[in-house]
């Protein structure tokens, strides 16, 4: 057998198998031609149709079946249109058929034409008793209570009852086979919807058969909805019943914000009890950073000038000795071997120390960025605590300018570039007492809000400006008192926000902001902010016109404090003594290092009653007790009362990881006691024991 024997034996199989396929299926089949003649047809039509397979094969025309004379039109223009564009009709309808006996049957049509030809082959289903069922189950649909609708595989409404038409805001005809179910589909829900349509129709039970999705009605008007799908058995529609939840679902949405809310304040009361420990333990290692690498970096000072010192001396000297001996550089063989290698190697060392001395000046730069670091990570800790509300505030006499000048690098990297930034800052604005790092984050949080208000870009101005309130403005300003105010204001050319918005914009937890992007507490905490400061912010704001806040806080007669710089004298010195009294050995022998290198006698212990034992015994005066105030067994508060009944003329500086408004809360130490929070910087940390001695 040659290889186009065997292939046409297998066509052969293959097209018996097919013919047998067709024959003998059970599902009623034709083939039709390009001019409406059927030209091939199945056992199972024979016995829908009555017609045999001789009366039809080749004979018959399929248009003498359709007994809507109207309809029949239809079938003719998809009939042609098919073969034109299969995909331009419909590939499944039903029709009226009339048999060869004249009665008439419900026929559910399936079309679709065979590759590469004009003809079609067409599976009929008789749906006769499911038509006749219809009835009943129209009268059902009708009157289930809810929005329903019968819909195809294309999406598109087949039925639609009273209760839908009431729904969706158009009339039962305006829905039936002229809209899609995905027309009342909100965007967002809509991707999620088609492919459960899609899902449904490849396996009944793989997609969801009730879920909940938006509706949006003829009006614009956004509903919630339960949706129930079944598919309808035998077909590739499905049936869907909606229950309007719109009101259970915006009391849920109440109920959940409140939950939210009630979350979030028990959130915010925990990390105020975790910050406070976080800040005991995190401080004490950044006081012991930061303390020896002040101590490092003046030593470093230290050493740089005195070999650099040296190093010019020697210099010199080595100038005026070959000046002296001119005849050093030309002499022959006959130089002193001992002094010509004596001068090479001090010529060497002289190398040597000039590149040592550089690399001294740059070990002191690394040792100023690990104090840099420090201090960060020490503001960081702060405003964790700021946060949770556990920060007792540093007020301080200072200008807002010099706050605006220093922090207007930070908003110039954080706002975006389409955002330009105007500082206006008047030159003879008064003082005022605050919080530098919380006017920071004051002005942070409004700047980040205005650059929100411009997501196309804008401008941002920033002035100062002083200002004197008096009684007609405190009138119509509550808990605001007549005098004169340093005004810091800041404005966007945004979006501008309605009344109501404005009303609300300090509430906490109140944002307009998507979800996911803002707490609601920004401007929460600004309004807490400047209320702690005895202050008071106002806004102005207009939809399309901008936004402006105007925060007033009151002027004082005190000047800003000049402190050295840690690079320059570190402190004060002194001869007293002073016990150090900490249980962290590491802070413990750091501050001991700094103390003595300030010229201070020392005297050590790592508990209260060490401490008692060397105040007992020790024979001399003890100027200071220097003590943390959260140790094991004896607090620093209650060491201090013991040393008292020996000790009368002793003063005290507590110094702690955790802030002073925590402590004091605790009743461990009250008001009045001298007190500093790790870390320090050693310049105000000897400052501090120096003006307390003194006075």
């Amino acid at each position: 057998m040659t290889d186009q024997d065997a292939k046409t034996e297998i066509r052969e199989i293959n097209d018996g198998i097919y013919r047998d396929f067709f024959e003998y299926s059970r599902i009623p089949m034709i083939l039709v031609e390009e001019n409406t003649i059927i030209s091939l047809c199945n056992r199972a039509f024979e016995a829908l149709s009555g017609y045999s397979i001789e009366e039809v094969q080749g004979k018959l025309s399929w248009v003498t079946m359709v007994s809507d004379v109207a309809f029949l039109e239809k079938m003719k223009n998809y009939h042609y249109k098919r073969r034109i564009d299969p995909f331009s009709v419909p590939a499944e309808y039903e029709f009226l058929m009339t048999t060869r006996s004249g009665d008439q049957k419900d026929i559910s049509l399936s079309i679709t034409m065979l590759p590469g030809t004009k003809r079609s082959i067409a599976f009929l289903l008789d749906i006769t008793e499911k038509k006749k069922n219809e009835t009943w189950y129209k009268a059902v649909f009708e009157n289930t209570g809810l929005p329903s609708i019968i819909i195809n595989s294309e999406t598109t409404i087949i039925n639609a009852n009273t209760e839908w038409a009431l729904l969706s805001g158009y009339s039962i005809e305006e829905n039936e086979g002229r809209r899609r179910w995905t027309d009342f589909v909100h965007h967002e829900d809509l991707e999620r919807m088609r492919n459960y349509h899609r899902m449904r129709r490849l396996d009944e039970y793989g997609a969801p058969r009730k879920y909940e999705f938006r509706f949006v009605r003829r009006n614009g008007e956004i509903r919630h909805m339960i949706n129930s799908v079944t598919m309808i058995q035998g077909s590739s529609y499905s049936i869907a019943s909606l229950m309007d939840i719109t009101e259970l679902k915006e009391a849920e949405m109440e109920r959940k914000k409140l939950e939210d809310q009630l979350q979030q304040s028990r959130k915010l009361e925990s990390i105020g009890h975790l910050a406070g420990g976080i800040a005991h333990d995190f401080n004490n290692m950044l006081a012991a950073i930061m303390g020896y690498s002040q101590i490092i970096q003046l030593r470093l000072k230290k050493c740089h000038d005195f070999f650099l010192k040296k190093n010019t001396d020697l210099k010199k000297m080595l100038d005026e000795y070959f000046i002296q001996n001119k005849e050093y550089k030309n002499s022959g063989p006959g130089t002193d071997t001992v002094l010509s290698n004596l001068l090479d190697l001090l010529l060497d060392c002289i190398k040597t120390f000039e590149v040592e001395i550089g690399n001294v000046a740059r070990a002191g730069e690394m040792a100023e960025e690990i104090l840099k670091a420090s201090q960060r990570a020490g503001e960081l800790t702060r405003k964790l605590l700021a946060f949770a509300r556990k920060q007792t505030l540093e007020l301080k006499p200072l200008n807002l300018n010099n706050i605006l000048t220093d922090f207007e690098k930070m908003l110039l990297r954080t706002i975006r570039e389409n955002v330009s930034i105007e500082i206006n800052l008047s030159e003879d604005l008064g003082n005022v007492e605050a919080d530098a790092g919380q006017i920071e984050q004051i002005v942070l949080n409004l700047s980040l809000n205005a650059q929100d208000a411009m997501p196309d870009g804008g401008k941002l101005i920033i002035r100062t400006e002083n200002r004197f309130l008096d009684e007609n403005y405190t009138r119509s300003h509550d808990s605001v008192v007549p005098g004169y105010y340093s005004m810091l204001e800041i404005s966007d050319t945004g979006a501008g926000m309605d009344s109501n918005t404005k009303s609300r914009i300090f509430e906490p937890f109140f944002t307009t902001k998507e979800q996911g992007r803002g707490t609601g507490l920004g401007l929460a905490t600004v309004y807490g902010i400047i209320k702690q400061h005895r202050g008071s912010i106002w806004v102005y704001s207009e939809p399309g016109k901008g936004t402006t806040f105007r925060i007033y806080l009151p002027q004082t007669d005190r000047k800003p404090d000049i402190t050295d710089d840690y690079t320059g004298d570190h402190g004060v010195s002194g001869d007293e003594t002073i016990l150090i009294v900490e249980d962290q050995e590491q802070v413990r022998n750091m501050t001991s290092i700094m103390l003595k290198q300030q010229g201070y006698r020392v005297l050590e212990a790592e508990n209260g009653h060490k401490a008692l034992e060397i105040a007992g015994s020790f024979d001399g005066k003890i100027h200071l007790l220097l003590s943390d105030v959260v140790m094991p067994g004896m607090n620093g508060r209650e060491l201090y009362n013991e040393l008292l009944k020996i000790r009368q003329d002793m003063k005290s500086l507590f110094i702690s990881g955790y802030p002073r408004e925590i402590l004091s809360h605790h009743g461990i130490l009250d008001e009045g006691f001298n007190f500093m929070s790790k870390p320090v910087l050693m310049a105000e940390f000897t400052g501090k024991i120096r003006k307390i001695l003194d006075s």
